[in-house]
């Protein structure tokens, strides 16, 4: 699996269930790529 970037993540979906609409979240646990570079100001 390659390195996600930050501008490429989906939270999430919302999916109906049983007369309500839930969130569904995607995982967060992989490799990220951080491209911004107000973003690698921040990290430091």
């Amino acid at each position: 699996m390659s390195a996600m970037t930050i501008k490429d993540y989906k939270a999430g979906s919302f999916n109906k269930q049983y007369g309500y609409r839930s969130f569904n979240p995607n995982p967060i646990d992989r490799e990220w790529s951080i491209t911004s570079p107000e973003l690698l100001e921040v990290y430091r």
